[in-house]
């Protein structure tokens, strides 16, 4: 496959003839299970293996500080953050799009809501980064992600330089409760998964030490 540099800067170009040689090697490919493509002079598509599960991501830029996205419900991170894999500065950041398992191409496996789901998320991010190499990484998250940046933060907060979270909450409110109950968002579970749910979630995300800080 030919992808054209003519156009690119020195550094971009240099950033993408490491990337062609990386995954020509060997090694790279076996940890990647061959299946590594580009969407862009700048963007590389990978499927990672983690905790039993062949995870879709996506690798943008050639920067010093890591980034992750971590996306909403049903969403992944090409219909959450294209704009952000595309357009955020290549030289600062090392950016990397998620899409959680039963998400986007993260399927199989189909997506289940047990009442941990949320930590699990998480578990699964963090195996990936771990897999790719990424020992220390900013998180941004939105919606459901947001909420599993919250988790990621708390359960391992040597691994998150910097979090920024929008369109998230720390705990199911009794406002939620209502909602959930009246509505029931996943028809396939009784109104005991909301239930079990706000127990969980109501027990604060954050140890004293972290909250303090």
């Amino acid at each position: 496959m030919g992808i054209f540099t003519g156009c690119l800067s020195l550094s971009a170009q240099q950033w993408l003839q490491r990337l062609l040689l990386q995954s020509s090697q060997t090694a790279f490919r076996e940890q990647f299970q061959h299946k590594v493509r580009f969407y862009s002079a700048r963007r590389l598509s990978l499927q990672v293996k983690a905790n039993g599960v062949d995870f879709h991501c996506e690798q943008s830029a050639y920067g010093d500080h890591t980034v992750l996205l971590l996306p909403g419900a049903l969403a992944c991170s090409m219909t959450d953050f294209d704009n952000q894999l595309e357009k955020m500065n290549p030289e600062k950041f090392t950016i990397f799009g998620f899409d959680p398992r039963g998400y986007g191409r993260s399927i199989p496996p189909e997506r289940d809501w047990s009442v941990t789901f949320r930590h699990r998320d998480a578990q699964d991010a963090v195996a990936v980064m771990n897999t790719l190499g990424q020992k220390r990484f900013s998180v941004l998250g939105w919606s459901d992600g947001g909420i599993t940046g919250l988790l990621i933060a708390s359960q391992y907060p040597d691994l998150v330089q910097k979090l920024v979270v929008w369109g998230a909450n720390a705990c199911i409110t009794p406002e939620d409760m209502k909602m959930y109950q009246g509505k029931d968002p996943y028809p396939s579970n009784s109104p005991l998964w909301a239930q079990r749910s706000a127990a969980q979630l109501s027990k604060p995300l954050f140890p004293p030490a972290l909250r303090a800080s």
